[in-house]
């Protein structure tokens, strides 16, 4: 890793379309017995990744997943991923100011999304259908053709995979139009998260950004979703991509 940031930091960071960080949620958990000194680690190759970036490729989408949740006590995971979240969004907003510092022309914002992951469960395969989705070229283009399809399908809704992965690149849904408050702030994973250098503190729903209600108590997953009224299911998507993928792999047996 110490290479990547020295001998080759030139190499590793020009033309970026994306950085995706990936972080063992475990070995952050002080609480749970791991060595503080892990996490501080983690954070210190975070903050030189977007410093970095700020050199040589400003405009970078930044992801960073907070892998293993799974692991973490359900009752605990949602202040863990808070706590996660602002420590990286923190060392977000020093790489800003030390750039501005030293350059007028430096960049004022870095899109940073997170998310909690886990192999157990759709919040992976959610948050790599979100990367791609952020870094297709023109992907308005995408939507604006589903929206047609469906028009001329008479379909509720329009799902675009990508060939060799099957993950989600666009979608279009006519509920969309006709959602609640509530369910669009159920979608805010799939939102950009703007760190700027002059902003105030972080929100609870920006910190919460990212978290699935999958990784929640089930007590306060109910809470949260009582007054929503769900019309699909929220790993939809998972599913009929592991159907297509499952009828691809049975037709190579025919």
């Amino acid at each position: 890793m110490e290479n990547y940031m020295t001998a080759q930091r030139n190499q590793v960071f020009s033309s970026v379309c994306a950085l995706v960080y990936v972080v063992d949620v475990v070995g952050t958990d002080v609480d749970g017995g791991s060595d503080a000194s892990d996490w501080e680690t983690d954070l210190r190759y975070f903050r030189d990744s977007l410093s970095a970036l700020q050199t040589h490729t400003p405009d970078a989408e930044v992801f960073c997943l907070l892998h293993k949740m799974d692991l973490i006590e359900p009752s605990r995971r949602k202040n863990i991923y808070m706590n996660r979240v602002a420590d990286l969004r923190k060392k977000a907003r020093e790489v800003l100011n030390e750039h501005a510092s030293s350059s007028p022309h430096a960049a004022h914002a870095i899109h940073l999304r997170c998310y909690a992951t886990s192999i157990w469960d759709a919040t992976l395969y959610k948050a790599w259908s979100n990367i791609v989705h952020t870094i297709v070229p023109d992907v308005r283009h995408f939507e604006a053709s589903l929206s047609e399809l469906a028009d001329m399908c008479s379909a509720t809704e329009v799902v675009l995979f990508e060939k060799a992965t099957f993950l989600v690149m666009s979608h279009y849904s006519r509920l969309d139009a006709n959602e609640t408050d509530a369910t669009k702030h159920s979608k805010m994973m799939d939102t950009s998260s703007v760190v700027r250098i002059d902003d105030p503190q972080d929100s609870k729903e920006v910190l919460l950004a990212g978290l699935s209600s999958s990784m929640l108590p089930h007590s306060e997953n109910m809470n949260d979703t009582a007054e929503r009224h769900v019309v699909m299911s929220d790993d939809r998507f998972e599913r009929v991509s592991e159907l297509v993928k499952q009828f691809k792999l049975s037709c190579l047996y025919v």
